[in-house]
C-alpha cells in the first residue's frame, strides 16, 4: 500500500483528492467518505456479474466483486453512517430501533492513514458508475467514546 501524507497528497495527479471533512465542531464522531448504497445494490451487482448460485451472504459476495473484480481497490469497508438530509428513503435502514445508512467507505477521519488512503482516480471513477452515486461524508452512528471502549475490550487500542 503506498500512503500519501496530506503535504505530499497534492503532488500526485493520479489520486484523487477529497473534499474536505465537515467542520461541525462535533468532536464526538468520526467521519466516513464514502457512499450511500443498499444491500439491494451489492445483490445487483453480483446478480450481473456472477452467474453462480444465489448464497445466502449474496450482499457480501456482491461487495467482494465490486472491491476485486470490477474496481481493484481492496480497501473498502461497508459502514453505518447517521441518517442526514440528503439520504434517500430507500437507504435508510433500522437496526435495534436506530435509523441509519449503509455506507461502502473509501476514507475515514480515524487516523492520517485511514484518512488519506484513497483509490486513483480511475478506480473512484469505476466505484461512481458501478453504485451509480457520488461520494460525500457521513457521520459515524458510533461516538468515539463507545468505539474507543469496544477497541479496550478486545486489546486493539490506538
Amino acid at each position: 500500500m503506498l500512503y500519501y501524507d496530506k503535504w505530499c497528497l497534492r503532488k500526485y495527479k493520479f489520486i484523487p483528492k477529497f473534499p474536505d471533512p465537515p467542520d461541525t465542531g462535533d468532536r464526538d464522531h468520526y467521519y466516513f467518505y464514502g457512499f450511500a448504497i443498499t444491500l439491494r445494490k451489492l445483490e445487483k451487482i453480483h446478480r450481473k456479474y456472477k452467474s453462480t448460485p444465489k448464497p445466502p451472504f449474496i450482499a457480501g459476495v456482491g461487495l467482494n466483486i465490486l472491491k476485486e473484480d470490477l474496481v481493484g481497490y481492496c480497501n473498502l469497508c461497508l459502514v453505518n453512517g447517521e441518517v442526514d438530509e440528503q439520504a434517500k428513503p430507500k437507504q435508510i435502514v433500522e437496526i435495534n430501533g436506530r435509523r441509519m445508512l449503509r455506507i461502502l467507505a473509501v476514507a475515514c477521519t480515524r487516523n492520517d492513514e485511514l484518512l488519506y488512503r484513497r483509490p486513483s482516480l480511475k478506480q473512484m471513477r469505476l466505484l461512481r458508475k458501478h453504485l451509480g452515486c457520488k461520494p460525500r461524508w457521513f457521520k459515524d452512528v458510533v461516538t468515539k467514546n463507545i468505539l474507543m471502549d469496544a477497541c479496550r475490550i478486545v486489546g486493539t487500542s490506538q
